[in-house]
């Protein structure tokens, strides 16, 4: 549809007027331009072994990618009934992406920036879902980075053995440093510290107070998954600023130094709860 691949061109995923989308059936690699407005034109055919690509369908543009590898394969190729799914088979040249790994990416921006919009239960199981896909992705490749920096150090030790390695080994990713909030004292033995709601221990200290002082609401909380959730608390920072919990009362099962000192099992507790069973 001219209509989704719009939607991609205009958004932030890297697909961007005029870059080349291509497939491969058979050995026969076909590709093609996108437009600014959605469509696909200035189609080319190579086939097997000639290494020499050909432009076909000169005067024909195309309003989805199911039209153009159908086309393709149907006119040039005499093959029919083939069930070919365009959208996880294009790929988008420059990142080498399938057209689907590029939508699901717009889905996930614009289900993350909804500007205030409350989303759906079905909403956000897809956000939670396509969220999760990213974050593997980028597991890999970071693993892929690891490994090649491995590999490159290996031959350079190899090859050059009396030279210093010229980059840094396992370079770390790069972490916010938070400082820790400054302590008021409303009375010699009481002291009260704001707590960032969103934050590990501020998300651990918020479902225990109301697991313990209101069960339904404890069931409505978990229903937001745990993004609904940082969504919400990120509002309400924003509009409170700060929130001080009342420190007369030891309504948490930890201290917050305790929580502070154990950040595993604060992520275990709040992944835990949000977790669907």
């Amino acid at each position: 549809m001219a209509r989704r691949l719009l939607n991609i061109i205009q958004s932030d995923v890297g697909l961007s007027p005029n870059d080349v989308i291509f497939f491969t059936f058979k050995k026969h690699k076909f590709s093609a331009y996108v437009t600014s407005a959605g469509l696909i034109h200035n189609v080319t055919w190579e086939k097997p072994g000639e290494g020499l690509a050909t432009s076909v369908f000169p005067m024909r543009t195309f309003e989805s990618l199911t039209d153009w590898t159908e086309t393709c394969i149907q006119e040039k190729l005499d093959e029919y009934h083939t069930r070919y799914s365009a959208w996880r088979r294009v790929r988008h040249y420059k990142s080498t992406k399938p057209m689907e790994e590029l939508y699901k990416e717009y889905q996930r921006l614009k289900l993350t920036s909804a500007n205030g919009k409350k989303l759906s239960a079905s909403e956000l199981q897809q956000l939670n879902t396509l969220s999760a896909e990213r974050i593997l992705y980028l597991e890999k490749c970071l693993t892929m980075r690891d490994e090649t920096i491995e590999k490159w150090i290996n031959w350079f030790k190899t090859n050059r053995p009396n030279d210093d390695i010229p980059i840094a080994q396992n370079a770390p990713v790069e972490k916010q440093e938070i400082e820790a909030p400054e302590v008021t004292r409303t009375s010699p033995e009481i002291q009260v510290q704001p707590i960032v709601l969103n934050s590990p221990g501020g998300a651990y200290i918020t479902i225990q107070r109301i697991k313990e002082t209101n069960p339904q609401g404890a069931a409505a909380l978990k229903s937001l998954g745990l993004n609904g959730f940082r969504d919400m608390t990120k509002k309400f920072a924003a509009a409170n600023k700060t929130w001080f919990p009342p420190s007369e009362e030891q309504w948490y099962t930890k201290s917050v130094a305790e929580i502070s000192n154990d950040q595993r099992m604060v992520a275990s507790v709040v992944h835990q709860f949000f977790k669907k069973n």
